[in-house]
């Protein structure tokens, strides 16, 4: 039992040794008692497995294409920045998610139209029953949306990636229609 207590972290900032458990993810808790905290160790393991995974597969499979197309982008259009990001979005929410996108900042443009344009996909309910949904989107004060892979969410699936693979061709396009118009539709 003492073995077993040793894999356990002793305060909320100290990470699961992996090496010794053999998790690839890190865990954290804090331990109160001894009695129950092995179960909700494994517990969190066994989450943090579960949403980790779609985030890695979410970024395996988009990350490079964004890459690709970011610095296509930058060379058809030198004057917008174009950026590739993947992050955590409302990790202490119900929403809790991942983004991956490719931001892109417009040059010089007046303060009344939204100064980028984004294809963001994001994963989201990864502590629940994990979401997709992806959009081409201007900032703030539009807000528009241009495309997106479905009117709804769609449940997070291996099917979804295929769906999403699919779609990006469409959404890549619309992207850059938007960057050349310059400003939402109106």
């Amino acid at each position: 039992m003492q073995d077993a207590f040793r894999l356990i972290p002793r305060s909320s900032a100290e990470p699961v040794n992996r090496e010794t458990h053999g998790n690839r993810f890190p865990c954290y808790l804090s331990i109160t008692g001894y009695r129950g905290n092995i179960s909700l160790y494994i517990k969190l393991g066994r989450l943090a497995h579960s949403h980790m995974n779609a985030v890695k597969q979410l970024e395996d499979r988009l990350l490079p294409c964004f890459r690709d197309f970011a610095a296509h982008l930058r060379a058809t259009y030198p004057a917008v920045k174009a950026h590739v990001h993947s992050l955590p979005e409302g990790r202490l929410t119900e929403w809790h998610g991942h983004n991956v996108c490719i931001d892109c900042v417009l040059p010089d443009v007046p303060p009344e139209r939204p100064g980028n344009i984004e294809l963001s996909v994001c994963v989201f309910h990864l502590t629940r029953n994990p979401m997709v949904s992806a959009h081409v989107v201007w900032g703030h004060p539009s807000g528009m949306i241009v495309d997106e892979l479905a009117e709804q969410p769609i449940p997070f699936s291996d099917a979804a990636l295929s769906d999403l693979e699919d779609a990006l061709p469409r959404l890549t396009q619309s992207l850059e229609s938007a960057i050349r118009r310059g400003a939402p539709e109106t």
